[in-house]
């Protein structure tokens, strides 16, 4: 994603010849602009970016999920886990347990596993009621009903509650709340969790969502009253809630420290920073809030942060020493969400271990825990004062942006051939499954993260944490605290019996759950790589299979024996398949920036395309593969640089239609037709 202006202009003058005299003409143009204009025009920041995400997939991804809402029991059947929440929970419990709502019947179910034992505890619903100052926070003035008191049979708390027919056809459940015996949701939560976006849409649909007879949906009081940046901005007929979850994305800071959610996680970097990516911000940049605010000395670990990517993060509860793990890109996360060994929240695997949201753990809680862990003014977290909760409503529009992005599907590598011998040899061993090979497919099908034949992702004990000598410690000698991943148990070493993190055993995996698979297609050209940031090339990764700590794992019954040709083949074949994911990408955003009317947001549009064609060239470039097309992908690159500075249309378009010819003709140089 980093460019080097003064190799940009080289690289245009010597290729100006080879397309003829629209780019001689073009490049004299730009040239003025390029070298001496004014800064070009910027776009409003959300009228680009929202096209990041998928402009139909919100619809067409919730009717077909509501088909198997309602195969399963649908509102019958409403079920929402209870977990500790960073931003809404008053005390850190360990527990976790599940409720389930019949809503025709008005029946509801509760087990809480794991409770401090002598407590009492009181399970409530709440309706959040909009107004100034209010946020998904149990507030005054929002509607809490009580269910009743949980009853403790030593092992498993448990409640059954019968409410009044029709007691939902005015009360929507924003939150269920777990309180100790006498406390209502305004004085004190422990534990809580909410419905996902798709769920809300269906069960209340008559109020927030309306399907037309010709299959379209038409947002009612889900959808956003428009905010003042919107009041007069077209957004060629993108679903308004994405639209207004990009503009939070990139532009709301929640009263915090100056944070974005895209600071952490920047569109121009595949939605992550990684060292090269940090290297190049400004030192007032919010990113090293921690450096500049005495307060917040202790909210990051800023050696480690510019050093390795890494941030501290408290997945057990402010009360336990913090981790440290990297920013996740945000592409394709609808692919890998679904939990497959555990009945227990979190109920979508989020972050790097599936525990990275509070509450029930979904996509949707995600921004409670992110708010509060990294845009406070000062480590007393105080929601209200060092920070403003996100509302429902916020929550539901940054869900339908954070859905909508990346490729919404997995392709099929057994359907493809690739050009190259060494890739396509890498294709076979990625596809190939027999203990003591690579085993790559068993957690990465089809090049994603989930497990072959199933939606499903998983936890695994790797042993990553097992390797010796960690960039973080020596760099920084002791700040790398144990990371358990997921769970709530402690652990201790069998020989030393130091405490060692948290983490939870699951006798039917018959391994320890710490961290989930992660797509890897999208890993390619996100490194460095692991939880941790331990390794820092997709070589090493792959390598890390074959070794003694993968070996001597949980999960070691899958280690790899292959040779460092094979790794190579298997990297190659990634990268191809990294490439041809960039060009779909960067083309979708050039093809949009033609079709755009704004000039603005045209440029902007070009400037994003370019930094996936970027990544595309530079991921071959790594291991110097396949020169000639490196050169077309560095000739589409710069040319969709030029568009971004062009103002006048016919030009721009010219540009970005050369750029997407010569991506296509690579992506059809890389695969056998």
């Amino acid at each position: 994603m980093l460019r080097n202006p003064d190799w940009e202009k080289e690289v245009v003058v010597k290729r100006i010849p080879s397309r003829g005299l629209w780019i001689l003409a073009g490049a004299l143009v730009l040239g003025f602009f390029w070298l001496f204009g004014s800064a070009p025009e910027v776009a409003p920041i959300q009228e680009a970016e929202v096209q990041l995400a998928d402009s139909g997939v919100l619809q067409a991804r919730y009717l077909q999920w509501s088909e198997g809402f309602e195969a399963n029991g649908g509102n019958n059947r409403l079920v929402i886990p209870v977990g500790w929440a960073k931003g809404l929970s008053n005390e850190y419990v360990a527990a976790r347990g599940i409720t389930r709502f019949d809503i025709p019947e008005a029946r509801v179910t509760a087990e809480v596993p794991g409770l401090p034992a002598g407590s009492v505890w009181d399970l409530w619903i709440v309706d959040n009621q909009p107004g100034p100052g209010q946020s998904v926070m149990p507030e005054t003035g929002d509607r809490f009903q009580r269910l009743g008191e949980l009853q403790d049979d030593g092992v498993t708390a448990r409640l059954e509650a019968s409410l009044e027919p029709g007691f939902f056809d005015d009360f929507e459940i924003d939150l269920v709340v777990l309180t100790r015996g006498g406390v209502t949701p305004d004085q004190g939560v422990a534990l809580t969790g909410a419905p996902r976006l798709f769920e809300r849409m269906y069960i209340w649909g008559e109020r927030q969502m309306a399907q037309a007879e010709d299959g379209t949906l038409a947002l009612a009081p889900l959808a956003l009253a428009p905010r003042p940046a919107f009041a007069d901005t077209p957004f060629n007929s993108l679903d308004p809630l994405i639209a207004e979850g990009a503009e939070l994305f990139f532009n709301e800071t929640f009263n915090g420290n100056g944070r974005t959610c895209a600071s952490c996680h920047p569109a121009e970097n595949n939605f992550t920073v990684d060292p090269r990516f940090i290297a190049k911000l400004d030192d007032d940049d919010p990113l090293f809030i921690a450096e500049q605010v005495p307060a917040l000395a202790d909210l990051e670990n800023p050696l480690l942060l510019r050093e390795l990517g890494l941030f501290k993060v408290n997945a057990d509860g402010f009360a336990n020493d913090a981790v440290l793990r990297p920013a996740q890109h945000l592409l394709g996360l609808s692919r890998y969400l679904e939990p497959g060994n555990q009945a227990v929240p979190p109920l979508q695997r989020t972050g790097w271990s599936g525990d990275g949201a509070p509450g029930s753990g979904t996509l949707r809680e995600f921004p409670i825990g992110a708010v509060t862990q990294h845009m406070t003014q000062s480590l007393d977290r105080i929601p209200g004062v060092d920070f403003r909760l996100p509302t429902d409503a916020e929550l539901d529009a940054m869900e339908a942006f954070l859905l909508a992005l990346g490729r919404q599907d997995n392709p099929d590598l057994t359907a493809i051939n690739m050009a190259s011998p060494v890739a396509e040899r890498g294709r076979e061993l990625f596809l190939e499954f027999a203990l003591g090979r690579a085993n790559c497919t068993f957690c990465h099908a089809q090049g994603g993260a989930n497990n072959p034949g199933t939606t499903l992702n998983s936890n695994f004990d790797i042993g990553i944490e097992s390797l010796p000598d960690h960039p973080g410690d020596l760099i920084d000698p002791g700040a790398m605290a144990p990371d358990g991943g997921f769970g709530t148990t402690a652990l201790f070493d069998p020989d030393s019996g130091d405490f060692v993190g948290f983490g939870s055993f699951d006798p039917a995996e018959g391994n320890e759950l710490r961290f989930n698979s992660q797509p890897i297609i999208e890993a390619v050209d996100t490194g460095p790589f692991f939880h941790n940031h331990a390794v820092n090339t997709l070589e090493e990764a792959i390598g890390f299979y074959n070794s003694d700590e993968f070996g001597n794992s949980p999960s070691g019954g899958l280690r790899s024996n292959i040779t460092s040709t094979e790794i190579e083949a298997i990297a190659t074949f990634l990268r191809v398949m990294n490439v041809l994911e960039n060009i779909r990408a960067s083309n979708l955003l050039s093809e949009a920036a033609i079709s755009e009317l704004s000039t603005a947001t045209a440029k902007r549009l070009a400037d994003l395309a370019s930094f996936d064609t970027q990544d595309a060239y530079q991921v071959l470039d790594e291991r110097y593969l396949f020169p000639d097309l490196i050169k077309k992908l560095q000739q589409a690159y710069l040319l969709e640089r030029t568009a971004s500075k062009t103002p006048a249309k016919p030009l721009r378009n010219y540009f970005l239609g050369q750029a997407v010819d010569l991506k296509d003709d690579v992506a059809a140089e890389l695969l056998v037709p």
